[in-house]
């Protein structure tokens, strides 16, 4: 309960008291002490109609008691001085009179009090005569029948004043001298009625009429006459004591509801644990306060009725390519074995091309050997035809036949040299892998036809490859279809390792749907203080200022900063925190400290009541941001 809650019970309890009370002054000092207690209710609880109103009904009751005890004193006074009726003039009536007139007769309607204000009226009946400020017609006004007792006749010209029996009333609340000095009036004349001869007493004054000139009143006149009082010694004290009772009370405010105040409490966030599938619950589910385990396990949440639809589909696709690949597979393999005989006939036809290109050259080298012997036997031949036709043995026609001869031969042996020269470049070239005949030609199976061979089986191998490549993603789909399988037919629901169950939300075996919570947790590592306070106080704080805590049963204070403060239409409830304070109302707005201290978890203290001291905030500024509204 807050300083502001208890002080505003106190007010109710007074206030209920003041209808108990028999007499006004008792109930004007209680109502007095209400009002203090409902200034102090409205001030912390932040309501401002009721501060509003017992500010201006505190003064209003000190004056009103202050007017009681000076009533009072002036009943006192009215025993033992003369009344003066110049305070009622005011509500009285002048009327003019002529000698002889009768202004009422016995047994007439009393329904007014006359004065005399000039000439002398006399009672028949008792033979009294009466002058200027002497009052008449009282009786009647008070007697059961409400008739006048005596009659009332002019005996010179001059005027009355007359007071209505209404008015009457109202003079004597606004008056209460003049009910005194009626009272001892009407003692009086009864006492002459019934002794008009007897010695009149100390309470039996002598009538004007009987009364000495110079002890006769003077007739009223309009001005008013005022008198200074003086307050009582007793409304002093009172005045005295309210003032202190109010101070002190001001004083002690702020002390009092720091350390008596015990509303706020430890709190944290709750937290929920909810289900990531459609399912039932498997496992049995922790109790609360259980602690959890180091794996974060609390239930697990099973579906036997998931689609498998994904699943078979993605099987379908893996058969498809797998059947695909060895489809790819067969005709990359007859490709292979189409290219390497290829390859093979290739290197046959190439060995023996290239024998037969050794065994051309190795004839040529022979026959370039025989054609050098001719040639040299051919130009010994010339030299012998040439030495003999100068000495005249033979024809000039010998020598030139000898001649042509080694020319032919020297032709031969030049083109056949040509030749060989060809066939060993050839052949040069038929052992590094290139092919080509007489005629510069390439032949069609080394180069032609095994290209294209080769292309179809690089196209066979690209092909498989795709292949492949799809026939892993659709397992990899598969994978990911019996994992999603997995996952949604089977879950486990978790928390963070050594938090705390809070409450169980779902039943025992239950079905549950995403996102439906399971259990409720806590972190009591992460405390906060959950403060109730009123609008003024909470736009006083500003996160990071700092406070200080007190558990309920320590009396050392933990430090602690202001993190959230929510107005009053913004609290966050039970569904937000583990624990809410019980001075929370439609009218309370919400502070949220953060334990800086180190705080015991073991009993874990959430819930536990606690009392707040905002460091930077003092009783002097919430009085001013009351003020500033």
């Amino acid at each position: 309960m807050t300083f502001g809650a208890f002080a505003g019970y106190i007010a109710s309890v007074l206030v209920f008291a003041t209808f108990c009370m028999k007499t006004i002054v008792p109930l004007r000092l209680v109502a007095i002490a209400s009002n203090v207690f409902f200034i102090l209710y409205g001030i912390f609880e932040g309501l401002v109609p009721i501060l509003l109103l017992h500010l201006a009904l505190l003064p209003l009751n000190i004056i009103r008691l202050a007017q009681l005890q000076l009533a009072a004193r002036e009943i006192e006074e009215a025993f033992e001085e003369a009344f003066s009726p110049t305070s009622i003039l005011p509500l009285m009536h002048e009327q003019t009179w002529s000698a002889g007139d009768v202004i009422f007769s016995i047994g007439d309607d009393s329904d007014a009090v006359y004065m005399v204000g000039e000439g002398r009226v006399q009672i028949p009946e008792v033979g009294i005569e009466l002058g200027p400020g002497d009052v008449f017609g009282e009786i009647g006004l008070f007697s059961d029948q409400g008739l006048r007792t005596a009659s009332a006749v002019m005996l010179e010209d001059g005027f009355l004043y007359r007071l209505e029996r209404k008015a009457l009333a109202g003079a004597l609340v606004q008056h209460p001298r003049m009910g005194i000095h009626l009272l001892r009036l009407i003692t009086r004349r009864l006492m002459q009625n019934a002794n008009p001869d007897g010695p009149q007493g100390s309470e039996t004054p002598p009538s004007n009429a009987e009364a000495k000139p110079a002890d006769r009143p003077k007739p009223p006149t309009l001005t008013m006459e005022r008198r200074s009082r003086r307050p009582s010694n007793r409304l002093a004290i009172v005045g005295l004591t309210v003032l202190a009772l109010f101070v002190g009370a001001i004083s002690f405010a702020p002390t009092a509801y720091w350390l008596l105040s015990r509303d706020a409490a430890v709190t944290t966030w709750i937290n929920q644990a909810t289900s990531s599938i459609k399912g039932n619950i498997i496992t049995p589910l922790p109790l609360p306060g259980s602690i959890v385990g180091q794996n974060g396990h609390i239930v697990e949440v099973a579906d036997d009725q998931a689609d498998r639809g994904d699943i078979l589909r993605a099987e379908a696709a893996v058969e498809a390519a797998e059947a695909e690949v060895r489809t790819l597979e067969a005709y990359a393999s007859s490709i292979d074995e189409t290219v390497l005989a290829w390859d093979q006939r290739a290197e046959t036809y190439a060995v023996a091309f290239r024998k037969k290109l050794e065994i051309n050259a190795k004839g040529l080298r022979r026959e370039i050997e025989a054609l050098k012997d001719r040639l040299e036997l051919a130009k010994s031949s010339a030299e012998r035809a040439g030495k003999l036709s100068n000495r005249g043995y033979t024809s000039e026609a010998d020598e030139e036949l000898a001649r042509q001869t080694v020319l032919d031969i020297s032709e031969s042996l030049a083109a056949k040299q040509k030749e060989l020269a060809e066939i060993e470049l050839r052949l040069d070239q038929a052992r590094q892998g290139v092919y080509f005949d007489e005629f510069g030609r390439n032949p069609d199976w080394a180069f032609q036809s095994r290209d294209r061979i080769k292309l179809t089986q690089e196209e066979a191998q690209e092909r498989l490859q795709h292949a492949k490549v799809l026939l892993e993603r659709a397992r990899l789909d598969l994978q990911a279809a019996e994992q999603s399988h997995i996952d949604q037919s089977q879950a486990t629901v978790r928390a963070p390792a050594g938090s705390i169950i809070w409450s169980r939300i779902a039943g025992e075996g239950a079905a549950v749907t995403p996102g439906v919570p399971i259990v409720s947790w806590i972190d009591c590592s992460k405390l906060l203080v959950d403060v109730p306070v009123s609008d003024i106080l909470v736009s006083l704080v500003d996160p990071g200022d700092l406070a200080k805590v007190t558990l309920e049963g320590e009396n050392h204070p933990r430090d602690a900063v202001v993190v959230l403060k929510r107005g009053a239409a913004a609290t966050l409830g039970k569904d937000d925190l583990a624990a809410i304070a019980s001075g929370h109302d439609s009218q309370t707005a919400q502070v949220l400290l953060r334990m800086t201290a180190e705080m015991p978890t073991d009993p874990c203290p959430v819930g536990q009541a606690a009392s707040i001291d905002f460091v930077d905030v003092s009783f002097y500024d919430i009085v001013v941001a009351f003020l500033r509204l």
